[in-house]
C-alpha cells in the first residue's frame, strides 16, 4: 500500500500540487485576515452574508430534520423552497453543512470558498495535463491562473456559481472526447452535474460550448484541407 501511494504521488505530483498549493495559499489568507476559526471574520460579503446565509441555514435545518424540500415557512408567509434550492443550494458539496452545528455554518461556508477555488485550479490543471499528455509544472501555473483569475476572485461571494466553474474544464475535455473519440460519457455527466449545481451559469456554459464546438469544427476542417 505504501509503495502504491508513493507511485501515485510521484506520477501525479504536479496535479496534486495544483490543488494543495491554492489551498495553502488561501488558508494563509484565512489566517492573515482572521477568518473563522482563526478570528471572527468571514469571506461572506454582500448577498452572501445577507441573502445566501439564511438560505443555507434553512437548508441545514431541512437536512438535519428531514423536512419537506418543497416549501418553507421560515420567511414571511412562506416561500417555494424547491425553486430556491434549484438555484442557490443544489451543489452536492453543500451537503457538508448537515454535518456541522448551526453556529459553525458561516465558518464552513467560508472554507467552502477555499475548497471550490482549489478545485477550480485542480480541474483546470487536469484539463491541461490531458491536452499536453504529461504531468509537468506548467499545469500548476495554468491551473492556478484559471482558479485564481479576476472572475473567480471578484465573484467568489456567489458561492453557488463556483461549482460550474469547477466543472467547466472537465466539460471542455468531455466535449473534445466526444468530437475526437466519439465518447460521450464524460461530457454528459459533467454537463449534467453543472446544470444540476446551478442552471444559471450552466446556460452560459451551454452557449460557450456551442461556440467552442463551431471553433473545433472549423479547425478540424482546416486540418483536413491542409
Amino acid at each position: 500500500m505504501t509503495n502504491k501511494i508513493k507511485d501515485i504521488l510521484k506520477t501525479h505530483k504536479y496535479l496534486l500540487l495544483s490543488f494543495f498549493l491554492p489551498v495553502l495559499l488561501l488558508e494563509g489568507i484565512v489566517i492573515a485576515e482572521k477568518i473563522q476559526p482563526f478570528g471572527s471574520e468571514s469571506f461572506l460579503i454582500v448577498d452572501a452574508l445577507h441573502q445566501y446565509l439564511p438560505f443555507f441555514a434553512d437548508y441545514q435545518e431541512k437536512l438535519k430534520h428531514m423536512d419537506s424540500m418543497f416549501y418553507s415557512f421560515h420567511a414571511g408567509l412562506g416561500y417555494n423552497f424547491l425553486g430556491l434550492w434549484a438555484y442557490y443550494l443544489a451543489s452536492p458539496l453543500n451537503l457538508v453543512i448537515a454535518l456541522v452545528p448551526k453556529s459553525m455554518l458561516t465558518m464552513v461556508l467560508s472554507h467552502l470558498y477555499v475548497l471550490k477555488i482549489a478545485l477550480c485550479c485542480f480541474t483546470a490543471a487536469f484539463y491541461f495535463r490531458k491536452r499536453r499528455g504529461k504531468d509537468e509544472i506548467s499545469i500548476v501555473a495554468f491551473g492556478m491562473a484559471y482558479g485564481l483569475c479576476s472572475y473567480m476572485v471578484g465573484y467568489s461571494w456567489n458561492i453557488m456559481w463556483l461549482d460550474c466553474m469547477v466543472l467547466l474544464p472537465v466539460i471542455f475535455l468531455g466535449l473534445e472526447r466526444l468530437i475526437n473519440d466519439d465518447k460521450c460519457y464524460l461530457y454528459c455527466i459533467s454537463l449534467g452535474l453543472a446544470i444540476l449545481s446551478n442552471y444559471y451559469i450552466a446556460i452560459m456554459i451551454c452557449i460557450t460550448l456551442v461556440i467552442y464546438f463551431v471553433i473545433c469544427m472549423i479547425l478540424a476542417k482546416g486540418k483536413n484541407f491542409n
